[in-house]
């Protein structure tokens, strides 16, 4: 199991998990690869990283860009009948794990 930060947000990983994150550029089938890896636990050892792990890694193959649901809000004033409703929809990269690599811990 490895903990690593990818498009500022952090997960718990294994080999041939997918995961969504917020944009990341490049084409569908690209490798995309993390050197943040925060911590590893393997068995019954566990390093933690001091803020990284030196020399471990997350390498991810790129499955699709995508959008993400659509998040509706709306703006009221009571009295003006003023009343605007905006949406946006986010932009998503959805990644594979290829391989996890250690480093020194």
């Amino acid at each position: 199991m490895f903990v690593t930060e990818i498009a500022g947000k952090q997960f718990i990983l294994e080999k041939d998990d997918i995961i969504a994150v917020f944009r990341v550029k490049g084409e569908p089938g690209a490798e995309v690869v993390s050197e943040r890896v925060l911590l590893k636990a393997e068995g019954g050892e566990v390093a933690v990283g001091r803020p990284y792990i030196e020399g471990a890694k997350v390498v991810f193959s790129i499955i699709k860009q995508t959008l993400g649901p659509k998040v509706r809000g709306m703006k009221f004033h009571r009295l003006s009948n003023y009343k605007r409703i905006f949406g946006h929809r986010d932009r998503l990269t959805y990644l594979k794990v290829i391989s996890l690599t250690e480093g020194q811990g």
